[in-house]
């Protein structure tokens, strides 16, 4: 075996080492996650493996106790797989076994994983359940799957929109485009998703032109106390405009 090949073997047997030391549930919750982390470290310098893969895989399905050793695991799984959209079945189990066990933050890491990689077929079969898991979690990650998960599959899934109305705040993040914010807003008007698109109006701005199918009461109920509760001119001018549009519409 030449020395590029001794190397490759090394680190194939480092990662499965970690990988199962980062499932033992036995071990302390610091060094679990310095082990994901160093199989996620490891991952790129590797050759994609279905093999390797499924090791890590198996590993992140016994580790739903803690969800920062299954996001190590998982993003290093992306990583070795041949073939991505392979492992929605496994993260479907993932989430229904950590939904079952109240482990929130890891169904909410499962469910951005499986995001990346899923259908949209595959997208409509979530239980609504799972974001209902997820709304309790709520961590500062959550903007980052509501971008996601709006980018692949659109607004559609129910519990989506409850997430959505669970905290509407998460619109106001960085990472959010007021375009994203716009669509999630037709599907959802929430007081939160108002501000945010009134704050990025120019003044004089023409027509709003939304459609909120059936949502229409819920537009002009939302509108109505982001428009009262506004503290700043310019955005309570564009939202009174758009009150007497939606309104009268």
């Amino acid at each position: 075996m030449d020395q590029h090949g001794s190397i490759d073997s090394l680190v194939r047997r480092l990662i499965i080492r970690a990988a199962k030391s980062a499932a033992g549930r036995g071990s302390p919750v610091e060094d679990r996650r310095d082990h994901a982390w160093l199989v996620h470290s490891l991952a790129p310098h590797i050759e994609v493996s279905e093999r390797l893969c499924a090791d890590v895989v198996g590993a992140a399905l016994k580790s739903i106790d803690d969800h920062n050793v299954v996001r190590g695991l998982l993003e290093a799984a992306e990583t070795l797989a041949p073939d991505a959209p392979r492992l929605v079945p496994p993260m479907m189990r993932l989430c229904a076994t950590a939904y079952v066990e109240g482990r929130h933050d890891t169904v909410a890491v499962g469910l951005n994983q499986f995001a990346r990689w899923a259908s949209a077929d595959e997208a409509r079969r979530v239980p609504e359940k799972w974001f209902a898991s997820v709304s309790r979690a709520a961590d500062k990650k959550l903007p980052y799957l509501v971008l996601l998960w709006f980018r692949r599959f659109g607004a559609e899934h129910p519990g989506f929109l409850r997430v959505i109305r669970d905290h509407e705040e998460c619109l106001l993040a960085r990472v959010m485009p007021p375009a994203v914010v716009r669509g999630i807003h037709a599907a959802q008007p929430t007081v939160t998703g108002w501000i945010v698109l009134a704050r990025h109006a120019e003044p004089g701005d023409g027509a709003l032109g939304l459609s909120f199918g059936g949502c229409e009461a819920e537009a002009v109920a939302t509108l109505r106390e982001a428009r009262d509760g506004a503290s700043d001119d310019a955005v309570r001018a564009t939202l009174s405009r758009w009150f007497d549009e939606v309104s009268t519409s």
